[in-house]
């Protein structure tokens, strides 16, 4: 919300407007070719410093010896604040080092990743990226038996305005608390934690989804 409202605000700046509806071009064209804007996150410029602080919150949700399977892994941040016990695996657009598992989670069909036997996926701020977020959920339960999901939720009814307000960040989607649990749901997991986790930019929400055929994660 606090995210949307500073949006909103930087409309009445000249400089930002024109950069934001270049964005905004982008976004409707990638939506619209199901794309991610790699030119973007190519850019060590675009991975703000103080997502660490979301990386933090989401890494006390993960157990002990697990191996972490990072979509959108970035400047690799979680990395940082797992367990040592951990065996982390980055993914991204692009490599963000060792061991990175290079994709494009808006293409088809997607990759089977078996081979990395996964305990657990995090999706920290990526969903809103993601135009066809029901057929990820589905691949997603093939490949792991858990997902931690950081996501901007919407308003439910969300307006135009409000709609408009996220695709000039990028975002090409609008769930709220509500759709995205049953679309979670739809594709084989239950919803085992829904909290909050604040950070300077405001509320962060977690949810971490469970395939319904396995057991706990502790």
């Amino acid at each position: 919300m606090n995210r949307l409202r500073r949006t909103l605000r930087r409309l009445r700046n000249p400089p930002v407007l024109r950069r934001d509806m270049r964005l905004l071009w982008t976004t409707l064209r990638l939506r619209l070719f199901s794309r991610s804007d790699t030119l973007r996150w190519a850019d060590e410029r675009e991975l703000n410093p103080q997502w660490d602080e979301r990386a933090e919150i989401v890494a006390h949700h993960i157990p002990a010896g697990s191996r972490v399977l990072d979509f959108g892994a970035g400047r690799r941040s979680l990395e940082r604040f797992l367990d040592p016990t951990c065996v982390y695996i980055p993914a991204d657009l692009v490599s963000r080092g060792p061991g990175t598992v290079v994709l494009d989670l808006n293409r088809r069909p997607l990759p089977d990743l078996h081979d990395l036997h996964a305990d657990i996926a995090v999706f920290a701020g990526v969903l809103e990226y993601i135009r066809d977020v029901p057929s990820l959920v589905e691949w997603v339960s093939r490949q792991v038996p858990a997902c931690l999901v950081s996501y901007q939720l919407a308003q439910p009814r969300t307006g135009a305005l409000r709609r408009w307000g996220r695709a000039v960040v990028g975002w090409v989607n609008a769930y709220s608390r509500e759709e995205l649990q049953r679309l979670f749901e739809q594709g084989g997991f239950r919803c085992e934690i829904d909290t909050f986790g604040e950070t300077s930019e405001g509320p962060e929400p977690i949810l971490l989804f469970r395939r319904i055929s396995d057991g706990p994660l502790l």
